[in-house]
């Protein structure tokens, strides 16, 4: 499993603000996308980029950006409202975190921007609510 995906998804399901928020609780955050049968609230991640930039005499750094966001369906109870609170909880989490990844040191983690869309399937609607969060290291 490629370290980045490992150290992301490890960090997020430690994190009680944002898992007690969860349907299925640290098992309610997925790579890629979830499961038809996952429960919602959920969280899904992926990486947008990977940039290798080669310095002088330092070797080199990775940058990386990875989207991270709620995804609520709309129920009673349970919307935009939701979505936007685990979102705070994410970024609170993810904001300067010192993820631990196999043969690499994390230079700095921080969001780059947000995410808020309603996608719209037959009657009912997902709210996504993140971050799109830039993530810079180096080998260790």
């Amino acid at each position: 499993m490629d370290p980045f995906r490992q150290a992301i998804h490890t960090f997020l399901t430690a994190q009680a603000p944002v898992t007690g928020l969860l349907g299925d609780g640290s098992d309610g955050i997925y790579h890629r996308r979830a499961p038809v049968s996952a429960a919602d609230p959920l969280v899904v991640f992926e990486r947008r980029t990977g940039i290798d930039r080669y310095l002088f005499g330092t070797g080199e750094l990775l940058e990386e950006t990875w989207a991270v966001r709620a995804i609520v369906k709309e129920a009673e109870g349970k919307g935009v409202a939701l979505a936007e609170q685990i979102a705070a909880a994410i970024d609170d989490a993810l904001h300067d975190a010192q993820l631990l990844v196999v043969d690499h040191r994390v230079l700095w983690l921080r969001r780059l921007s947000m995410i808020d869309y309603e996608e719209p399937d037959g009657q009912t609607r997902f709210h996504h609510c993140g971050g799109v969060y830039r993530l810079a290291s180096e080998p260790a």
